[in-house]
């Protein structure tokens, strides 16, 4: 599953039961990971890079919710017939009361654990990673791992700061990519270089003129103010 997958229990969606023996690889960006697809390590591979998962709720947490109830004393006549235990037994009542305690930490949890979203590394440059480490990597492969990269900084998915240190990772994987090569075509690609500028990040749909690109991409709608009647900072913007 590509770009989808991580956000949802996939063993649930496709019906796929204990017994079967397929598994399913998950390449997305999205987070957090549904719990059941972190923690099924048979049938659910997550391809990821440079990733920390400490975030990720304690598997005794969220699935060990202790049903298994105390056995009463030998001597007593419930322990010879468990059936008959009764609402007054004290082991009894006491094991509800700390599987009804455990319950409601576990939606806590769970209800922290899920109120957010947001994405880790992006899906072109894990499988960039998985190139390189076959060796299989082209100049095309890095492009669309920028790209890709670079999508999601866009489109404000990943800080600058995280942008910006993935960036140092795809020129080293450049010269990596270049000291590859043979002397004639490392002279070739010698001046190829990958650095960082600020643009204006405008949104040039093809159905937009540059008016309307100005006018509603976020940058510029929130830098200028453009969701007020006045756009006096952007006339002012653009005569200079």
């Amino acid at each position: 599953l590509i770009n989808c997958g991580a956000s949802f229990d996939v063993i649930e969606y496709f019906d796929i039961s204990e017994d079967d023996h397929r598994v399913i690889y998950i390449l997305d960006s999205q987070r957090p990971i549904n719990v059941n697809n972190f923690y099924n390590f048979t049938q659910v591979k997550i391809l990821t890079f440079q990733e920390q998962f400490d975030y990720v709720p304690v598997f005794e947490e969220i699935f060990d919710d202790g049903d298994e109830l105390e056995d009463s004393d030998s001597n007593d006549d419930d322990s010879r017939h468990p059936a008959k235990r009764t609402k007054f037994d004290k082991k009894y009542l006491e094991n509800k009361i700390r599987q009804r305690e455990w319950r409601k930490t576990r939606e806590e949890i769970m209800d922290c654990y899920e109120r957010f979203s947001f994405h880790g590394t992006s899906t072109s440059l894990v499988v960039y990673h998985l190139c390189a480490l076959i060796h299989q990597t082209t100049f095309e492969l890095l492009w669309s791992a920028i790209v890709g990269q670079t999508s999601q900084f866009i489109l404000n998915l990943i800080t600058r700061e995280t942008y910006c240190n993935f960036a140092d990772l795809l020129h080293y994987y450049l010269t990596q990519l270049v000291a590859e090569k043979n002397d004639f075509e490392r002279n070739r690609f010698a001046g190829i270089n990958i650095k960082s500028t600020d643009e204006l990040t405008l949104w040039l749909y093809r159905h937009w003129s540059h008016k309307e690109a100005v006018y509603c991409s976020p940058v510029t709608l929130i830098h200028f103010q453009l969701y007020k009647i006045c756009d006096l900072r952007l006339r002012e913007f653009l005569v200079y």
